[in-house]
């Protein structure tokens, strides 16, 4: 392990910025996913940054139904690894079910994956380690969400935190971080720091792949960003290089990187202040680019 707690085993989706959609429709109390009265609600973005953060989400919640179904719908098929969910107030996941087909999270064919289950408290920050569910599904489009709860209340989904990738041959026109001397991603524990003591320095390596067959990415930027931070900034204990002697808060690569090209090594280093914040924190590491051609 990294460090006091279970090495995560797959990828946190960035479903808040990845074209996902994301909403809330009202539901029956008991069954499958219908269309309420209320009809569906989409997230803003605010509310969907924080459902994805590691503070407890605002929800999506109005009107006195017991219970809600709530959607992310993914721009391209997926496989599902594992899932963490915080659930507001008294209530309770009443089922998760995954769809190959849906195109609104009503419509489609649905298959439970999980059952009822009283979701853990995120006081303390360590559930969003100790407390995820893996359960790998190939291939879907689409999850739905039922919660369920005291019939007098609205039962929001707080936090909702998805593991996974694209499916094979899914979304190629993307960039990856990439390990730093085999050609696969880089594994989704590879840059976690772990047990970080105050006053401390530690660097890493890492490329870029532009995953695609036959465009090129131009002007591949790297960056960091950050949905739950603190003070002193984490992400801003982080750095990025290009030659490991000059770095910034991003890099934009000296050269665009073609059809499945593989960047040189670029290095990201941790210098963590003597008054840092005590806690669990987490940060985004991402490449993008101005164009495709």
């Amino acid at each position: 392990m990294a460090g006091n707690y279970p090495d995560v085993t797959s990828w946190r989706m960035a479903w808040d910025v990845d074209g996902t959609q994301f909403g809330r429709h009202g539901r029956r109390q008991q069954g499958t996913p219908v269309q309420g009265e209320e009809g569906f609600v989409e997230a803003s973005p605010t509310v969907r940054a924080q459902q994805n953060s590691e503070e407890a989400g605002s929800g999506l919640t109005s009107g006195s139904q017991a219970g809600y179904a709530y959607y992310w719908i993914f721009p391209e098929l997926r496989d599902l690894d594992g899932f963490f969910l915080n659930v507001g107030g008294t209530g309770n996941v009443n089922r998760v079910l995954v769809s190959e087909d849906t195109t609104n999270g009503v419509d489609g064919t649905w298959t439970q994956i999980q059952g009822s289950y009283t979701t853990p408290s995120i006081a303390n920050k360590t559930a969003f380690r100790n407390s995820i569910i893996y359960n790998t599904v190939l291939g879907i489009k689409g999850i739905v969400v039922i919660t369920t709860g005291n019939i007098a209340s609205a039962i929001p989904v707080n936090n909702a935190h998805w593991y996974g990738e694209p499916s094979p041959g899914e979304n190629l026109q993307r960039l990856e971080i990439w390990h730093p001397t085999l050609d696969q991603r880089i594994g989704p524990a590879d840059l976690d720091w772990g047990d970080v003591p105050r006053n401390s320095t530690e660097i890493r390596e890492f490329r870029v792949k532009n995953m695609h067959e036959t465009l090129t990415a131009e002007n591949v930027r790297v960056a960091m960003s950050i949905l739950t931070d603190t003070s002193p900034s984490v992400v801003g204990q982080m750095a990025i290089s290009e030659d490991g002697s000059t770095w910034g808060a991003q890099q934009t690569l000296d050269t665009d990187l073609g059809p499945e090209e593989i960047s040189p090594i670029l290095y990201i280093r941790r210098t963590t202040p003597s008054d840092a914040t005590l806690s669990l924190w987490w940060y985004r590491l991402f490449a993008d680019c101005t164009s495709w051609s």
